[in-house]
């Protein structure tokens, strides 16, 4: 019930855990002191937001609330769009510029929130995730300059949109419109029927966006945490 995070837990260099299912009674109590004795310094789990007996009965055992999240869904239709001249697709060569991009630019996500994480860690791993996305196979990254960057990534028929940011600076430019419209293309171009994205609701600006842009909401879960052990947190 709860299984260890290979990934995350090299890359944090601390033993992360994920609560896979919430076991009833004195049993989640039981799971928990077990995943300690193992080691585990960090446990996350994520809960549909309207199933609140379950929020409570995490509470109740330690969890906090580090994100809630809106997950939006939209139809393609298989036609070709118009791709502004100003997006491409990024290259491996483009890694330092989407590294330096990333950083600092998903300030409203669980990461930067959870006390378990600092915030130069949450940095490090929005950067190392978009690095990661680059050698995925069917995935497409695209950028506009300094201005942004969206990630699409595709399984069968269904679509997602797991990373999506426009620079401060360079906002209300209709950059954020120039990238969703060549990932739509391309999702177009691969068959895909559905695709999701998701955004903080503290993140109004974003789910403004994904509105405009044709998505709609789908589900809100929430992602909650509980810290073992705190020896050694940054």
């Amino acid at each position: 019930m709860i299984k260890q995070l290979t990934w995350d837990t090299r890359f944090f260099g601390r033993k992360i855990a994920c609560l896979t299912s919430i076991p009833p009674g004195d049993d989640l109590v039981r799971e928990i002191d077990r995943a300690r004795r193992r080691g585990v310094r960090y446990v996350c789990c994520r809960v549909i937001l309207d199933d609140l007996s379950t929020m409570r009965r995490l509470l109740r055992q330690g969890f906090y609330i580090t994100s809630i999240v809106a997950v939006f869904e939209q139809s393609i239709n298989h036609r070709g769009g118009i791709v502004s001249p100003q997006v491409r697709a990024a290259t491996p060569k483009d890694i330092p510029l989407l590294r330096d991009l990333a950083r600092g630019l998903f300030p409203h996500s669980r990461f930067y929130h959870d006390p378990f994480f600092s915030h130069a860690e949450a940095d490090r791993f929005y950067q190392q995730w978009i690095e990661n996305a680059m050698d995925k196979r069917d995935s497409a990254i695209f950028i506009v300059g300094r201005g942004g960057f969206i990630v699409c990534e595709k399984k069968g028929k269904c679509g997602s949109i797991p990373l999506v940011g426009v620079t401060p600076a360079m906002q209300r430019r209709s950059i954020g419109h120039a990238l969703m419209e060549a990932a739509l293309g391309w999702f177009s171009k691969k068959r895909v029927e559905k695709v999701t994205v998701k955004t903080q609701v503290s993140n109004i600006r974003a789910m403004n966006y994904y509105i405009r842009e044709g998505f709609q909401v789908k589900y809100t879960d929430a992602t909650m945490g509980c810290i073992l052990d705190r020896k050694g947190d940054p």
